[in-house]
């Protein structure tokens, strides 16, 4: 019982810590950029802090709804979040750190962009990732990318990763006998 203590402790610091990271670096950036013009250039004709209030979707999906959008995204928001935090807390187990660092980014990021959506009724873009004037990619955050890198890892995890039932299964033969990895390991 205490290592599955420690599951969940993890996946709630990883939440904690990227959705501090992404209202703090929003709260930076808006800051450094109103001070500078509009724009930070980082590194030239690649990549620019710039501010941008979303009512939309990532990468302004919906966008065109405004408000709408916005109320039916933080709804979801609010469903996904508690489905990944009842998932975590009933179904973590002892030995899921990877799996608790991931949900905690999954669970941190939608909890960034949902306060957004809450408080200023948009989510605050600022990576503005390009290549000179010829491609922009979406105006993204922080909160984006702990979501799309923990999605990611959900989706590859789940392809890769052998159920107990799985491993067991592969670990006899079509005759139903013990494989020979199988039958040393119970002698």
């Amino acid at each position: 019982m205490q290592r599955r203590h420690c599951a969940i402790t993890l996946f709630l610091a990883t939440a904690v810590v990227c959705f501090s990271l992404d209202l703090i670096s929003k709260y930076v950036v808006a800051d450094w950029v109103a001070g500078s013009g509009g724009e930070v250039v980082i590194i030239p004709g690649w990549l620019s802090f710039i501010t941008r209030l979303n009512p939309g979707g990532m990468w302004s999906f919906l966008h065109q709804l405004g408000a709408t959008a916005n109320t039916l995204l933080a709804i979801f928001s609010c469903i996904a979040a508690l489905a990944i935090l009842l998932w975590a807390l009933l179904g973590l187990r002892a030995g899921d750190r990877l799996f608790a660092l991931i949900l905690g980014m999954v669970f941190g990021g939608a909890l960034g962009n949902l306060y957004d959506r809450l408080v200023f009724h948009g989510v605050r873009d600022f990576i503005d990732a390009h290549y000179e004037e010829v491609y922009h990619f979406p105006t993204f955050n922080l909160a984006d990318s702990f979501l799309v890198v923990g999605a990611s890892c959900l989706v590859l995890g789940s392809m890769f990763h052998r159920t107990p039932a799985e491993q067991a299964s592969s670990s006899i033969d079509e005759e139903g006998a013990p494989t020979e990895d199988n039958a040393t390991s119970s002698a």
